[in-house]
């Protein structure tokens, strides 16, 4: 698996139109243990909410 194959919360964000108001794009220390095999400390959060009164896309 490469991890190039996905896309990082930053590269979403910036994908976002002005329907939509990013919270939280932040690299966070990661407050519960790391699955087996990996030595991962931090965690990327993104956190994004449609604005008031925008209707989804259909």
């Amino acid at each position: 698996m490469n991890p190039n194959d996905f896309y990082q919360p930053a590269e979403i964000a910036a994908l976002l139109d002005e329907d939509w108001i990013v919270l939280i794009d932040e690299t966070r220390p990661r407050t519960a243990p790391a699955p087996a095999g990996t030595h991962h400390t931090n965690d990327t959060v993104l956190r994004a909410q449609r604005k008031p009164n925008t209707a989804a896309p259909q």
